[in-house]
């Protein structure tokens, strides 16, 4: 039987027009899972036509799409020296491979992906971080399932190479062991490449969706929000470039005060602090219990200036969007109970950090020159493009509703520099309970 149907098969390949109804065969064949419906030749030539018309007895030369049965197709074969060839039979030897329908493609597809995942997450049973990612993935749900698919059709074993790396960077998380490592170093120690668990690697990729799920927080939409995001596992991407600017207040280390803020403090001095100075220190403080944020360091440099030197003002500069070093500062002065007054900018972006502040410190943060009569003062004719308005949609805090409804309406930006005759009279009344 079967050199009868290599026979049919070498006929049908010296035929004009039968390699395209053979195509059109196997997909309708895949997607039906039997013999049956129709195949659509819509691109025949003259000579196709008539070589497909001459085997099934009929004109199709004034046909502009020939549409054939494939169920009798197989009648039509049957009728001929190639009778008793099944139809699996001759497309299977004609296409040289086992033809599955599209219900088997998809379940086998599916069984080689829970296997994979079963294989991993029998591996690494023990680890409650690595149940939760594997399964997240397993179920095509969460951060990272995209690429994990892309990364499985294209090489399954190199997937299941890559996920058996990320889970074992999960399990050895420097937080886990309570202390904290370089990215580079760590990366080193997992895969030997400090390169290894770059951002824009496929691995570095997945280690960050991992976090993101394990953790529980949003897919990180800025480099600040990654950092922090690794700093919370313990993985410290850059210690040296992210700092924040403060004044008026104390750390300490071991409970004794660190003599480097405290000689700051000692001498009025302006401190800027970067992100490893923040974690080579315990804990930090603002000796009134309030700190005082504001965005721009002209504002915070001008505020300094015109005080009076009885008292160091507890003061923060963010220097625009909060880096990871702002964050950390307020954390550890959050943790102390301190009491958070914000003022920023009147501008999409700026009510967007003080939206972040009332929803990472909800009991701590108090706006600081943030009504609508402050905008009124504060007002610019900077216009605010519409893309830029649209940024709106995501303040949703009620205590900046109004400033909100007035920027849509109004339409333009309102600066802090305008504000800094109110805000120093404002301190005046807190530290010294008089009026400037």
């Amino acid at each position: 039987m079967l050199n009868i149907v290599k026979e049919a098969v070498q006929y049908f390949k010296n035929e004009p027009g039968f390699d395209l109804l053979f195509q059109e065969m196997r997909k309708k064949y895949q997607q039906l899972g039997r013999v049956g419906g129709m195949a659509s030749l819509s691109s025949l030539g003259e000579e196709e036509k008539k070589a497909i018309g001459l085997f099934f007895g009929k004109d199709f030369s004034h046909q502009s799409i020939v549409k054939i049965s494939l169920a009798n197709f197989d009648i039509v074969l049957n009728r001929t020296k190639f009778a008793g060839i099944k139809f699996i039979e001759l497309l299977e030897v004609y296409f040289g491979e086992k033809i599955q329908t599209n219900q088997e493609i998809k379940q086998n597809w599916q069984k080689k992906w829970d296997e994979l995942f079963q294989t991993l997450l029998d591996e690494f049973s023990s680890s409650n971080e690595c149940q939760i990612w594997l399964t997240n993935l397993l179920e095509k749900n969460g951060y990272g399932y995209r690429l994990t698919l892309k990364k499985f059709e294209k090489d399954s074993n190199k997937l299941l190479e890559d996920l058996r790396l990320i889970c074992t960077a999960l399990i050895k998380l420097p937080i886990n062991f309570g202390k904290r490592q370089r990215l580079p170093v760590f990366a080193t120690q997992i895969t030997t490449n400090p390169h290894g668990l770059d951002q824009k690697t496929d691995l570095g990729k997945l280690f960050q969706t991992a976090l993101a799920t394990i953790y529980h927080v949003s897919f990180p939409e800025s480099s600040e929000e990654m950092a922090e995001l690794y700093l919370r596992a313990g993985i410290v991407k850059d210690d040296i470039s992210s700092y924040v600017t403060t004044n008026g207040l104390v750390a300490y280390y071991q409970e004794e005060k660190h003599p480097l803020w405290q000689g700051a403090l000692n001498t009025r001095e302006v401190l800027q602090v970067t992100l490893r100075n923040l974690l080579r220190v315990d804990r930090v403080q603002s000796p009134h219990g309030k700190v005082f944020v504001v965005e721009n360091p002209a504002v915070f440099s001008e505020i300094i200036d015109q005080l009076s030197l009885d008292i160091q003002i507890p003061l923060v500069c963010s220097n625009g969007q909060f880096r990871l070093a702002t964050l950390v500062l307020l954390d550890m002065l959050a943790k102390e109970n301190t009491i958070i007054y914000y003022s920023g900018d009147f501008d999409p972006e700026g009510l967007g950090m003080a939206q972040r502040l009332l929803d990472r410190y909800p009991d701590q943060v108090k706006l600081w020159r943030y009504g609508v009569q402050d905008y009124k003062i504060a007002l610019s004719g900077e216009i605010i493009e519409e893309s830029r308005i649209k940024k709106l949609k995501n303040i949703t805090s009620i205590e900046l509703n109004q400033i909100k409804k007035e920027l849509k309406l109004i339409k333009k930006a309102g600066y802090q520099e305008h504000l800094i005759e109110k805000m120093l009279e404002d301190l005046y009344c807190f530290f010294f309970n008089i009026k400037r």
